[in-house]
């Protein structure tokens, strides 16, 4: 399985658009400042996230939400998921 995940920070009022193959493992990499962007804006929290069976299906979506990316269609995001439109 790969993953497209939205990480939120509080602290930072940061959002951070990621993804992986593990999860779990990246979560936890985020929260304990490996990752150079997140590095001291955490703690993060898991806000959204996609699972692909299809390694490049994730990274297409990724990549297409980095370019449509904005803090209003993000919050959208997260309340109505993938697959529903917005109006």
């Amino acid at each position: 399985m790969s993953y497209v995940y939205l990480l939120y920070s509080q602290t930072a009022d940061k959002y951070y658009l990621g993804y992986t193959k593990d999860l779990s493992r990246r979560v936890l990499e985020h929260q304990t400042n490996q990752g150079r962007w997140t590095r001291g804006k955490g703690p993060w929290e898991l806000v959204y996230y996609e699972e692909f069976s299809i390694d490049c299906e994730a990274r297409k979506r990724e990549l297409q939400l980095k370019k449509s990316k904005n803090r209003k269609y993000l919050m959208w995001l997260i309340t109505n998921g993938p697959g529903t439109s917005v109006d």
